[in-house]
């Protein structure tokens, strides 16, 4: 069975020893790097490839806030439990959807709760993390759908059923067929990843599917938006325009 990779980043030597020490109880997680700040190249962790990350925030250089954003950008499915003394950054934390909060000290109960609670989430997502790229080496080189960790679940939607996306902060929103949900990744990373000749960037923060287009709109200003089947609008930039009437070319309108 494969083991699950922990990395523990932590400034103060006797703190990273204590977890380190308490993961003894758990002989189906190996920890395969240990450091004293957050300032580590990303091909460090790229190497690593940590399953569970265990965190301090208060740290040299670099806060772990800042830290596990920059992670979570390129390895979203990363499980992140913070480790500190202070419980003011509580908020922040769950924000970035951290898998658990330990304050410093914690006892064995304490820290094995949060443990279990990263194999559960790592659990539900490895299967389809799995099924996906042995699709996409196999099959095709576009992702066909996108899983989304949420509070307490992990939620799949299919590309398919994907109207359009559009960037939010650290976040994309996905404007899907039921609704719509936070995803942590870049809009970047999705364009890289999605078929072209089905969607198409119309804007510095929007992917839209082409067939989900109803109509393109011009104001008295000589804005352009676009009007979809759902009813949503979408700005069209200037910088996208040519290209996405050149798409369209080949899309029946209704």
């Amino acid at each position: 069975m494969t083991k699950l990779r922990a990395v523990i980043i932590d400034d103060e030597p006797l703190a990273r020893l204590n977890i380190s020490d308490a993961l003894g109880a758990f002989p189906e997680i190996s920890v395969v790097g240990e450091f004293s700040n957050g300032d580590i190249p990303s091909e460090t962790l790229a190497i690593l490839m940590p399953d569970i990350l265990f965190l301090d925030i208060e740290m040299p250089t670099v806060n772990g806030i800042e830290l596990a954003s920059r992670i979570l950008a390129t390895h979203q499915h990363t499980a992140i439990i913070f480790v500190t003394a202070y419980d003011k950054y509580a908020v922040q934390a769950f924000d970035l959807h951290a898998i658990d909060y330990l304050l410093k000290p914690f006892d064995s109960p304490r820290f094995a709760q949060a443990v279990e609670r990263a194999k559960t989430n790592l659990s539900l997502i490895s299967p389809y993390l799995a099924a996906e790229q042995l699709k996409q080496l196999t099959h095709s080189p576009y992702i066909t759908r996108l899983i989304i960790k949420t509070t307490g679940s992990v939620r799949v939607i299919a590309v398919d059923d994907i109207r359009w996306l559009r960037s939010s902060g650290n976040y994309v929103e996905v404007h899907h067929r039921e609704g719509m949900h936070l995803h942590r990744t870049t809009l970047a990373f999705i364009e890289k990843h999605i078929d072209n000749s089905i969607f198409c960037k119309v804007h510095r923060t929007a992917i839209v599917r082409l067939g989900e287009i109803k109509e393109i709109k011009v104001s008295d200003h000589n804005k352009y938006s676009i009007v979809l089947h759902s009813g949503d609008n979408v700005p069209l930039s200037k910088v996208y325009r040519e290209k996405l009437m050149l798409k369209l070319t080949g899309i029946s309108m209704v």
